[in-house]
């Protein structure tokens, strides 16, 4: 698994819909993913540590999450089908660890709100990554 992190959310020029862009912690390929406002919305708002007064939907979820005593691991890009991403997000239970199929936009929303790692599948990052140039150390 290769580790990334947002680099940025919003829009691209040319591009009707709006984006999440992830980058290689330790390289220089970039993820490009088409995501709709919502979800766009909710990562930008925690990016920013913008806190809305009453919990959205990724709240909620973590929310609910955090009282049913189980803990986000990890978001993890695992396909590329048809020009759709497929992630899992994985949590710990007490009867043990569980990988949920989830949209990539709502997986990177509710682990940047759990401070989880993002990671991606080398194969995915090799069909679909961009050579950004330089890889950037963090």
């Amino acid at each position: 698994m290769i580790p990334m992190r947002v680099e940025s959310v919003g829009v691209v020029p040319g591009n009707r819909g709006l984006v999440v862009v992830l980058r290689e912690e330790t390289g220089s390929r970039l993820l490009v993913m088409e995501i709709g406002p919502l979800e766009a919305n909710s990562i930008g708002m925690e990016l920013e540590g913008i806190r809305p007064p009453r919990p959205m939907t990724h709240d909620l979820f973590v929310n609910a999450l955090q009282n049913l005593n189980t803990r986000v691991t990890r978001a993890t890009v695992v396909e590329l089908r048809d020009s759709t991403f497929f992630a899992t997000l994985t949590i710990e239970t007490s009867e043990g660890v569980v990988n949920l199929d989830s949209r990539p936009s709502d997986a990177i929303a509710v682990a940047l709100r759990c401070e989880a790692p993002i990671y991606c599948l080398p194969g995915v990052l090799e069909e679909a990554g961009i050579d950004a140039g330089e890889p950037q150390v963090h």
